[in-house]
């Protein structure tokens, strides 16, 4: 049985990163090699010369304005360079100098046969990120065993359809709405399949899940004509409208943003429903319809308040710098801050992702309800051993629950 369950979720996993590997093979047919003037390298600091005054030429020490620091890299395939790194007390994003050791990024200009010095572009922090990225996924794997690298390959498919299909799709000028469906579709099925099986339980979180997302992109597009937006919702609009000419359209963007930032939080909702109702109907003596729902919202109940909490503190947090500047600028005047297209934009995503996680709870309720009091699914799962003991942890569970609800009236 396990060797078969093993053999099931290898093939799993191949479909999956098939799937994946098709459509992006399907994207990179759109896609134009973007030919770029500027040449990165990574290399070592192997060793720091003197401060160069950038006004006078002469040496200099550490307190000057400005400076040039020259120092010396080995790259990774063992070449020798000379780069420059460039200090400036005007500079409020003046990064601290390079010292023997450092990892960093080094820039040049390719001007046709001629090209610039090498010049200091930027730390390179890679290191200390995959130090965590591997912690985190030895507590995966210790804590989580097979449900851990399940969960570890699902978080690589999920990074890799963002951003390996998603958005070179969007640079490559497919239509945004299309991918944006299509690459959640991709990571609700995948996560479920791969994480917990394709049984019944997962077909009704993943029904629930798609209605939740469904839900969220009809309000989204509603949302777009009530409120006017236009897609600029920052100063990174500016940038972005020069991809493809200026024919990007910010809505979709802001569309596809609000999308797959609610899917997350939208199928964690529908596998906590799904998964308990599926314990609850193994657990009880030929659960009816009915209870399987009374139980589902109750459930639901508990979990809606600390959801919508979750995705406000999420999308405050990941705004916040944009939100404190905004404060700032708009002065004592809340009426034109709250009807900024930035903050509207933060406030429709909290909006939309609530809806869905509201929405979704109903909605996966009926479903596992509906799949789990069938006849079909009861004779297929084991019974309780008795009826006697059936009937009697069926009452404790319908006490438990008046329980819950009687002290839920008194609070």
């Amino acid at each position: 049985m396990k060797f078969k369950q093993s053999l099931l979720r290898i093939l799993l996993f191949i479909l999956s990163v098939t799937v994946a590997a098709l459509l992006f093979l399907v994207v990179q047919r759109g896609v134009s090699p973007v030919e770029s003037d500027v040449e990165y390298i990574s290399c070592t600091v192997r060793s720091v010369g003197e401060r160069i005054d950038s006004s006078t030429g002469l040496p200099t020490d550490a307190d000057a304005v400005m400076y040039d620091l020259y120092f010396v890299c080995e790259t990774e395939e063992g070449g020798i360079l000379t780069a420059t790194q460039n200090q400036s007390k005007y500079d409020p994003a003046n990064p601290r100098e390079v010292s023997v050791g450092d990892r960093v990024i080094l820039t040049r200009m390719n001007m046709g046969e001629e090209t610039t010095d090498w010049f200091f572009a930027e730390f390179n922090r890679m290191g200390g990120i995959a130090v965590l990225i591997a912690l985190f996924v030895i507590l995966l794997l210790v804590f989580g065993r097979m449900k851990g690298l399940a969960t570890t390959i699902t978080l690589g498919l999920t990074c890799f359809a963002v951003f390996g299909i998603f958005i070179p799709a969007v640079l490559a000028g497919y239509d945004i709405y299309f991918w944006a469906f299509t690459v959640c579709a991709y990571i609700i099925v995948m996560t479920l399949v791969l994480v917990n099986g394709p049984n019944t339980k997962s077909l009704s979180a993943g029904l629930g899940c798609i209605f939740g997302v469904l839900i969220s992109g009809v309000l989204t597009f509603a949302s777009d004509t009530v409120l006017k937006l236009t897609g600029f919702k920052d100063e990174q609009s500016i940038y972005l409208l020069q991809i493809n000419n200026g024919e990007l359209d910010l809505k979709a963007v802001v569309f596809a943003a609000i999308i797959i930032g609610a899917v997350g939080a939208i199928m964690d909702v529908a596998v906590d429903i799904a998964a308990s109702l599926h314990e609850l109907a193994l657990k009880i003596k030929r659960p009816t319809f009915g209870e399987l729902v009374s139980s589902g919202f109750s459930i639901g109940r508990d979990i809606i308040g600390t959801m919508s909490n979750t995705l406000v503190l999420a999308y405050i947090g990941s705004s916040f710098c944009s939100i404190l500047l905004l404060v700032y600028t708009c002065g004592d005047s809340m009426l034109y801050l709250l009807n900024r297209e930035g903050i509207i934009t933060e406030l429709l995503q909290i909006m939309v992702g609530s809806f869905g996680i509201l929405l979704t709870i109903p909605a996966t309720t009926l479903i596992s309800a509906f799949f789990f009091s069938r006849g079909s699914f009861l004779k297929k799962h084991n019974a309780p051993a008795t009826e006697d003991a059936a009937e009697d942890g069926y009452m404790k569970l319908l006490g438990e629950m008046e329980e819950d609800a009687r002290r839920e009236r008194e609070a």
